[in-house]
């Protein structure tokens, strides 16, 4: 699950598309993602992993790294 997110978040956050980036790389506090950013992830991960995410109960700190993203995602499957 992670190198698919690691895909996602590459192909449609433009500052990542040609970084190497591992599931304990800072990408908010570093400035690579930002709110929306997040949104669109949150729709991307929907659709690819099919869960439905509440938006009222998520934490932006879990988009921080794709190890956190991916503690999200699992969380919802």
């Amino acid at each position: 699950m992670k190198d698919k997110i690691i895909k996602i978040v590459k192909e449609n956050v433009f500052e990542l598309l040609d970084k190497d980036i591992d599931k304990d790389t800072k990408l908010i506090s570093t400035g690579y993602l930002e709110s929306f950013d997040v949104i669109n992830l949150i729709g991307l991960f929907e659709s690819e992993f099919d869960i439905e995410l509440d938006l009222e109960k998520i934490e932006l700190s879990s988009f921080e790294t794709v190890g956190l993203m991916e503690e999200l995602i699992c969380s919802h499957v």
